[in-house]
């Protein structure tokens, strides 16, 4: 009975954590999203500081631009090292580039800054969703994902709510802000997320099978044992005999 009970309050737990993994990868998609989407709100405040529209419009698609550059090589790190690792270490970049930013006036400084957070940023985008895939049953995935999806709105909701208020005395501000943010969803992320169960590798079901065959095998051998003990080997010890030798020969096949 206490096995039961402690299978159930597993499971519960369990039940739990998933919905607290998909808040936490929430927050984290949505701190990515406020400044490689959002950021755009900041045209008004880079203008007040000196910047042509048209090297505002630059610099404000330069996230966008790191973004591309490292989407791919952030999903091999996913595959790698695992999702809590990629989603702390890139919000955690990407807070500390934004900071930087906020100290920054010349064009050519505060681009490449913008570029490297953006990069850095790329990890939300490359982990979170296989994060959330990885912790939900396939009966509920599709909400999961939904949930999560619904980031990129809330992300530019909080920036146009946030960057124009803040930007009023140009860009420090609100880099501040989107750094801040970044960092404390990093935290968030290394304490509150686990990495979901790993699948099998490729040679794994092959080794179970084995490994499932040579049991068999065992009890089998067991089997006859107990005939040949109890009277000699009778028919039946025969063919159990006859199993095992399939048996075992299969499974060395495989």
């Amino acid at each position: 009975m206490s096995t039961v009970d402690g299978d159930v309050t597993a499971d519960a737990h369990q039940g739990r954590r998933r919905w607290l993994i998909l808040v936490v990868g929430l927050v984290a998609m949505t701190a990515g999203c406020t400044y490689q989407y959002g950021i755009a709100y900041l045209i008004p405040a880079l203008r007040h500081s000196g910047f042509s529209l048209e090297l505002a419009s630059v610099l404000v698609a330069c996230p966008t631009a790191g973004l591309l550059l490292t989407l791919i090589g952030w999903g091999a790190a996913a595959d790698r090292w695992g999702e809590r690792v990629v989603l702390a270490t890139g919000l955690s970049l990407a807070g500390i580039l934004l900071l930087i930013c906020a100290t920054e006036h010349g064009p050519v400084g505060l681009g490449i800054c913008l570029m490297l957070a953006g990069a850095a940023g790329g990890s939300v985008f490359a982990a979170s969703g296989r994060l959330i895939l990885g912790w939900f049953a396939r009966r509920e995935r599709g909400l999961a994902m939904g949930i999560r999806q619904g980031a990129q709105p809330l992300g530019v909701a909080l920036a146009a709510v946030t960057l124009p208020a803040l930007g009023a005395a140009g860009t420090a501000r609100p880099l501040v802000f989107l750094g801040t943010f970044c960092l404390v969803a990093a935290l968030a992320v290394v304490v509150f997320v686990r990495d979901p169960a790993r699948p099998d590798a490729p040679g794994a079901a092959a080794v179970a099978g084995a490994g499932e065959a040579t049991a068999g095998a065992g009890d089998a051998a067991g089997d006859a044992a107990t005939g040949i003990a109890r009277g000699g080997i009778d028919p039946s010890a025969r063919a159990v005999t006859s199993n095992l030798a399939r048996t075992w020969r299969g499974s060395l096949i495989s």
